[in-house]
């Protein structure tokens, strides 16, 4: 009996500090993941406006300063009309604009409820590769991690 409960003693010194390896690979993996689905989904959007995008010019009907506890960010807010009579309307935040002017706007001709200011997927175009990469790292890591942990566990 005391053997018994010696081991069992020890058996519990050697638990990890974490209740389960294999929940922190799956975490570190679906990080990873939702970064690639993200910025894939980003430059696959990015790539829409460029093949199938319509530039008109929108008027803008409000600008304004938005303030968060940690930031202020500009948004305009503006409005189209298509050559079919449809009218829509749109923000983007980053932008600003005096109310009745004009700005240059890109919607998908397939849907023009899908719109922004043109040209504002320059600053996107240098991060979202590398983002990606990372995804991709932390998805490479992720499932890694997995197998080792399921190798540690199979052995047992």
């Amino acid at each position: 009996m005391a053997t018994s409960a010696r081991l069992a003693i020890e058996t519990e010194k050697r638990q990890p500090a974490y209740a389960n390896p294999i929940l922190g690979a799956v975490l570190i993996g679906g990080f990873g993941l939702v970064l690639l689905l993200i910025s894939g989904g980003k430059m696959w959007l990015n790539h829409l406006y460029r093949s199938e995008g319509v530039e008109v010019i929108a008027k803008v009907t409000n600008s304004g300063r938005i303030y968060s506890s940690r930031s202020s960010y500009n948004v305009v807010y503006y409005r189209f009309t298509l050559s079919d009579g449809r009218t829509f309307t749109g923000n983007q935040s980053g932008y600003s604009g005096a109310p009745g002017s004009s700005i240059l706007i890109d919607y998908l001709s397939s849907y023009p409820s899908m719109n922004r200011v043109a040209g504002s997927d320059t600053h996107d175009q240098k991060r979202l590769p590398l983002i990606m990469v990372v995804g991709a790292f932390f998805v490479f890591i992720g499932w890694q991690a997995f197998i080792v942990q399921r190798r540690k566990l199979a052995d047992r």
